[in-house]
């Protein structure tokens, strides 16, 4: 199955940061990025990939909060905004 996911969003020659459950690997468990710890380990959000073309967001601070799903194109295109234009 083909993903519809948009891989004009990388630079060329750049790898598509899609969603490992894109590619039939379901991550159920919460995943942070180690870069979190670098500053300020309190200030970032958890992501899990529950199912095929879906991500799930949380803080981090306060996991028992409200999460938060995005659609798997969504999630690459701010993946690129993060890793070329920074915030």
């Amino acid at each position: 199955m083909e993903s519809s996911v948009n891989r004009d969003a990388c630079a060329p020659g750049e790898r598509v940061p899609v969603p490992p459950a894109a590619s039939g690997q379901e991550r159920t468990s919460w995943r942070k990025s180690s870069h979190s710890e670098e500053n300020n380990g309190n200030a970032c959000v958890e992501v899990r990939f529950p199912r095929w073309r879906a991500v799930v967001m949380r803080d981090s601070v306060h996991p028992d909060s409200t999460e938060i799903p995005v659609p798997a194109e969504e999630w690459v295109s701010f993946i690129h905004q993060v890793k070329f234009h920074g915030f």
